[in-house]
């Protein structure tokens, strides 16, 4: 089965919602989706590209994803410190890193969310990601969670590194790829 990290996500969660996805898309009522929450996901992981500094970010083309992957190649080639929205593919399973960074020790995975809090779910979401870098060669130093920090409070400018929380979730996520596959 050809999977992306929302699909796995889904299944993990809940089975019968991924089957669904899968076999009977037409039932699907996107009438649950609320978009202002999804936009204000989408703006929070804007804001986050640009925790590490300079970034270059893969443009999104859900006509392309191997042109997206392309780019990524390219990226990963010319050392890029910082690759928003960096897409891998394995076997037929896809997923968009939010940020893959490269320093001395090596690459780094770093999954961007617009919660104040850890769930567990981010810890499959990250997983998978995991699973799917390591596989297509990236071989990862480290996998972290970024969210949104929500003791900080804005004075003046945005200052994005107390916005932000990053917590390490390697050991974790580690434990996690027995049984992914």
């Amino acid at each position: 089965m050809n999977l992306s990290k929302s699909k796995y996500c889904k299944g993990i969660q809940c089975p019968k919602m991924l089957w669904m996805d899968v076999h009977k898309p037409e039932l699907f009522d996107e009438s649950v989706m609320n978009q202002a929450i999804l936009d204000a996901g989408n703006a929070v992981g804007d804001v986050a590209m640009g925790y590490y500094g300079d970034f270059v970010e893969v443009p999104f083309d859900r006509e392309n994803m191997p042109g997206m992957i392309e780019r990524t190649r390219e990226l990963l080639a010319a050392d890029t410190p910082a690759i928003c929205e960096a897409a891998f593919s394995y076997e037929g399973n896809l997923c968009l890193a939010d940020i893959l960074r490269k320093d001395a020790e090596g690459y780094h995975l770093i999954e961007v969310k617009s919660s104040t809090a850890y769930k567990d779910i981010y810890l499959d979401d990250i997983a998978y990601q995991y699973y799917i870098l390591t596989n297509s060669g990236i071989p990862l130093e480290s996998a972290s969670l970024m969210h949104v920090n929500s003791g900080y409070v804005r004075q003046g400018d945005l200052d994005i590194q107390q916005l932000f929380v990053v917590e390490d979730y390697t050991e974790e996520v580690l434990a996690r790829q027995v049984g992914l596959e």
